[in-house]
């Protein structure tokens, strides 16, 4: 497919949306805060079939609700093809309001700075997985984060404020920024033949991202984050939290619609709906990854 756009973008957003009017806030906020020209949007909407505004990008449409992994699987195979000139695939939640000025800039700027990242984010945390992660009968906390940090308005209500970008464990699942090529699972180019080359024989063989690999797993929403940042360690890169300044409203991308809701219940057996896909992912995920758990990076004492 040929790039919708007359330029070889170096960035591409994904979002995912169940509201028309939200999205249109949330792409009209990107364009006010990224230098020059912004980068493309591809959009998976979901459900509704009212007109989907675009400055620039793809609408990828859905008849049914897919769930944040699988709706994030097929943007990110847009995005993939659409554009093969997008160093940068970053994955952020429809209710995020950027607030920090030229952020595009910087986050491009970073992973040239950087070669071994591949992953950024405004929110993270310094450990994955609880320090007693594995010992007696399974819990889904084993899959906890420690440490959160970001620079929010309300950073403190969730963790603490960092205006220091640092590596960290796992990143929330808000704002995942990936380099392509972790994203479709190459090594970095220095691990390869080196002992930081751990990644498990034949997990990554088949799928063509990461997103994709986690729907073939059976995760459909939640731990999608953590899951993330175990795939980081596995593969040798590296996972860097940036204080950019940014408004997550939280929640409303999925679990708070109620159209979403009602269709998670039609997809469970029990009808729990959102709080079985929540149980299951944790428990898939610390089926496959948890081999790699707890582990902590940068933690400060």
């Amino acid at each position: 497919m040929t790039p919708l756009t007359p330029y070889q973008p170096r960035l591409v957003v994904v979002t995912a949306t169940t509201d028309v009017a939200r999205a249109a806030t949330f792409i009209q906020r990107l364009s006010q805060t990224t230098t020059r020209m912004p980068p493309p949007v591809v959009v998976v909407q979901q459900k509704t079939q009212a007109w989907m505004p675009m400055l620039d990008g793809v609408v990828v449409r859905s008849d049914d609700y897919l769930g944040v992994v699988p709706a994030f699987t097929r943007g990110v195979e847009m995005a993939l093809r659409a554009y093969p000139s997008a160093e940068v695939i970053a994955c952020l939640h429809d209710d995020v309001l950027m607030q920090e000025y030229d952020w595009d800039h910087w986050l491009l700027r970073h992973f040239d700075n950087y070669p071994s990242c591949g992953l950024a984010g405004f929110g993270g945390a310094w450990g994955l997985g609880d320090v007693d992660a594995g010992k007696g009968e399974y819990r889904p906390t084993w899959l906890v984060r420690r440490g959160f940090m970001s620079n929010m308005p309300d950073a403190e209500v969730h963790g603490e404020r960092s205006r220091i970008a640092q590596q960290v464990a796992v990143l929330d699942g808000f704002s995942l920024c990936f380099r392509r090529d972790f994203l479709i699972q190459r090594l970095p180019t220095e691990a390869w033949g080196s002992k930081h080359s751990i990644h498990t024989p034949g997990m990554y063989a088949g799928e063509d991202n990461l997103f994709a690999l986690l729907e073939k797993w059976g995760v459909v929403h939640h731990a999608y984050d953590a899951a993330m940042g175990a795939f980081a360690k596995d593969l040798g890169w590296e996972v860097w939290y940036l204080p950019f300044e940014c408004q997550h409203l939280g929640g409303q991308t999925a679990v708070g619609d109620a159209g979403y809701a009602e269709w998670a219940k039609t997809q469970t057996a029990d009808s729990r709906g959102d709080q079985r896909f929540w149980e299951e992912a944790h428990g898939i995920i610390w089926s496959k990854l948890g081999h790699l758990l707890p582990f902590e990076v940068g933690h400060r004492t």
